[in-house]
Formats: C-alpha cells, structure tokens, sequence
C-alpha cells in the first residue's frame, strides 16, 4: 500500500502492496499474464505522482480482471483517499477487510478515514485490529499514538459538557460555554481556537467552519442557548467543542491540540 507522505495522516507504505501483490502473483498471472502486473505497477506509480483520476481507472481494470484481490481494493482506497473521496475510500478498505480479514494495512487505512469522518469509536476499532494483528510494525509506535489520541476526542465527545442555556456574561463580552476538558471555556476561546488554528494552517479562513464559528460566537453574544447558536450558525457541536478546547489549551498552557 502507498504511502502518501505529503498527506496527514499517513497510509501505509508501497512496499506493502507490492508484499500482497507478490503473494497472490501466481494465481492472478496463471489469469491474465503479466497484464494485471504491469496494472499493478502502473497505478501504484500514477499514485505516488499524484495522478489520481488516471490511477483510478487503473484500478478498476485490475479489479474487473481480478475481483477477488484485496490490494486492488486498498490501492483504489488510497486513490479515492486522494481525490478527497472519504466515502469510496472506506467502501474499499472495508472489502479488502471481507476479502482478507487479517489484513493489516486495510484496517490502519480504514482507520484514518473514519478518524477523518468524526466515528472515533470505530476508528479506535481498527486501530485495535491493526496493532493485534501487526504489533511489531515500523509504524506501530505511531498506531499507538492516534489510538490514545482518538481514545481522549471520543471521552470529549460523549461528555455532557455544555450547559442548556448561556451564564451571564462576563466584563469582557466572553459568553461562558462551560467546562471543556477541564477548561472553564468561553466565546473567546472559540475565537482564539480559530485564530491558532489558521496560524498553524490547520484551517483556512476560506473554510466554511470559519464563517460557522465567528457566527455561533455571534449568536452567543445575543443571548441565544447553545444549541440556538449551533443550529442557527451551521455549525456541529464537535467541532465547536474542538475549538474551543484547543484556543482553551494554547491560552492556558500554550499547548497546540490538533
């Protein structure tokens, strides 16, 4: 499988689907010859030059020829992963998982997109499968570290943290939020979070979260509950609890949480 290294976070290494490619090389040649081979090699190098469209039609001919081979399944995951296209990736690492259930990389890939889709249970899941099945990984230290990081965002996500409605506000216009990870939070972190946040070009002022965020404060500032402000503004309350948390961190301890 590819390893994309200019992309956070990381998919696993090329070396590894060329390892699955070569165990299963005799029945899919005894198929077709050299040519699912050469499809092999032909998309893995359309990948690591980012051509995506065109790997993606390379692996969609290695996968009408050989349906049954799950490194086709993945390497397509990590194109779809490429164009941005979460939902096909997780589509595809899942199959490779049906295809070949002690397939390591296949739940580590699949982690990472669900991680990107906000299902940290389900992403602590894969990881979990990932270091059972390949403890000793090059990669397992790093493994490690995203399985406690999921661990504390899923504990933040399922506390009751916010009130119903808003405390009276503060002389310096800051509208309380309540407790945030142990942070007495207000408006002001939200704010400050979106300010570290573009700083470290974790977020672009052109997102649409930006906008979402600078009106939830708004709509706070008016008196309005949480929840008002949350529905009013389009923006979802983990994302609101991120930011806040993270301009809570880097006011308090100047700790940047991403």
């Amino acid at each position: 499988m590819i390893q994309l290294k200019m992309t956070v976070p990381r998919l696993a290494s090329i070396s590894l689907a060329l390892l699955v490619w070569v165990s299963t090389a005799n029945e899919l040649l005894a198929q077709s010859g050299q040519t699912i081979q050469q499809l092999f090699v032909d998309g893995i190098a359309l990948q690591s030059k980012g051509n995506y469209a065109q790997a993606l039609k390379v692996w969609n001919e290695v996968i009408q020829k050989a349906p049954g081979e799950p490194a086709a399944y993945v390497n397509r995951g990590i194109t779809r992963y490429g164009m941005n296209d979460l939902t096909g990736a997780l589509k595809d690492f899942s199959e490779a998982i049906i295809k070949k259930r002690d397939y390591a990389d296949a739940y580590f890939n699949r982690a990472v997109i669900l991680s990107d889709l906000g299902d940290y249970q389900a992403a602590v899941a894969d990881y979990q499968q990932y270091l059972t099945l390949n403890p000793n990984a090059p990669d397992s230290e790093l493994a490690r570290n995203k399985l406690n990081t999921l661990r504390q965002r899923e504990r933040i996500a399922t506390q009751p943290l916010l009130p119903e409605r808003p405390s009276p506000l503060p002389s310096s216009g800051a509208v309380p939020l309540g407790k945030i990870s142990g942070y007495d939070a207000t408006t002001d972190d939200t704010l400050l979070g979106l300010k570290v946040s573009v700083e470290k070009k974790l977020l672009k002022t052109s997102a649409s979260i930006y906008k979402k965020a600078q009106n939830f404060v708004v709509q706070m500032k008016r008196g309005t509950t949480i929840d008002q402000a949350l529905k009013r503004s389009g923006l979802d309350r983990q994302s609101m609890i991120r930011l806040t948390w993270r301009g809570a961190a880097w006011r308090t301890y100047r700790v940047l949480i991403r």
